[in-house]
């Protein structure tokens, strides 16, 4: 209970003024976006800059005091930095929180000039594509076009952009329409260590394995007309989509409709009870072999090596399957994709797509070094063991 306590640092005058410390407080943060997800519901975050609240003419004191009567008894407050302190208001939607924030500074600025504006953080976004709403002290609002100066403003450059003088909105969704990221003041940060062990093993892999790509190279080539690598967009990191590399394992012309339709219906629970499995149709010669042990991937090591995937972590879906989740599915996004991951060790052609959003998500959650490695020293052994099992034949297209 000490230890719990100490999260908090008292403030003002009032006994009951009580701010969180920046970790526990993103730690609600993310708590708030999960439950925000499964209710569908929506919250925002608002951000004022305070500066250090011990030195002399710092505006926290007051900024506290004037919160008092106006914070729910379902809203919390967190330092975000050592500079901003953030207000969360749960079932708040921009509007709410713009009139919310707007009321506030009214009173500051009569008393110190030392705070001129706020930032306001939504999830998930409302904003129409192409979009941006100018909203005044009473609530109502306008519609303009883009490009035009408002008090209003789209920003996704970087969380805490310094003293704002005029409030600004940053979407926080990963937007199935407009494709924005999410943005990292909801997420988890990747820790240094993960991209260090993903140097560390991925280099001496691609080293190690230059004669095994030269050698499958050359065999696609003598096979199969067409490129040696397949190029696919899919959806990493923070919802960020790039490039993703393989060995090309499928004839040129293949119908890949089959895999999109199949894929829709698992994900939106029409099939629950089907597997994830693998399409074997329209195969090269050396394909099935390529698919089997996995040496297809090995050329996402590029994309481990460029920092857009991790050898370890989910692996990521193609933009028109993310399309299809509803929002708790994508907390898989809170952790770089992985060339191998935790249910890619396991029985994974037995576990529906459901089970293998639940593994994933628990695994961006909890994912640390040591179990990293234990994965990646999984992977082959796993992969040996599969040699010898018989492989089903239904459409997947994105392992």
């Amino acid at each position: 209970m000490i230890m719990f306590l100490n999260h908090y640092h008292k403030l003002g005058d009032s006994k009951d003024s009580t701010v969180l410390d920046k970790a526990l407080f993103f730690r609600v943060l993310r708590r708030e976006r999960y439950k925000a997800d499964r209710a569908n519901d929506c919250f925002s975050l608002v951000s004022f800059e305070v500066g250090d609240p011990e030195s002399d003419g710092s505006p926290f004191d007051l900024l506290m005091e004037v919160m008092q009567l106006r914070l729910r008894a379902t809203d919390e407050v967190g330092w975000l930095d050592k500079r901003h302190v953030g207000f969360l208001l749960w079932d708040t939607p921009y509007r709410g929180a713009w009139i919310f924030a707007n009321s506030v500074l009214k009173v500051l600025m009569k008393h110190t000039e030392a705070i001129t504006g706020f930032v306001i953080y939504v999830y998930p976004t409302n904003l129409e594509e192409g979009i941006e709403e100018e909203i005044d002290s009473d609530g109502n609002s306008s519609h303009l076009t883009p490009g035009t100066q408002s008090d209003l403003r789209v920003s996704e450059d970087t969380a805490f952009p310094g003293r704002s003088f005029q409030p600004t909105i940053i979407s926080a969704e990963y937007s199935k329409r407009k494709g924005k990221a999410l943005h990292p003041v909801f997420m988890n940060q990747v820790p240094l260590t993960k991209r260090m062990l993903d140097l560390m093993v991925g280099i001496p892999m691609v080293i190690a394995l230059s004669p095994i790509f030269l050698f499958v190279a050359l065999l696609i080539k003598l096979v199969s007309k067409g490129p040696i690598f397949f190029k696919q967009e899919r959806v990493g990191y923070l919802g960020k989509v790039f490039t993703l590399y393989k060995f090309r394992s499928m004839e040129i012309l293949a119908n890949r409709e089959e895999h999109r339709k199949y894929m829709a219906a698992l994900i939106r629970g029409e099939m629950r009870d089907r597997p994830m499995l693998k399409q074997e149709g329209n195969l090269i010669r050396c394909g099935g072999f390529l698919r089997k042990t996995g040496i297809d991937e090995l050329p996402q090591l590029w994309n481990v090596l460029r920092g857009e995937m991790s050898l370890v972590g989910p692996r990521p879906p193609i933009p028109y399957e993310s399309r299809e989740y509803i929002r708790w599915y994508n907390g898989r996004f809170e952790v770089k994709p992985g060339l191998t991951g935790l249910w890619q060790v396991g029985e994974k052609n037995s576990l529906s797509f459901e089970e293998m959003i639940r593994i994933d998500l628990q695994y961006a959650k909890h994912y640390n070094l040591l179990m990293d490695l234990k994965i990646i020293f999984m992977t082959p052994l796993t992969i040996l063991q599969r040699l010898f099992k018989r492989s089903n034949i239904l459409p997947s297209e994105s392992k």
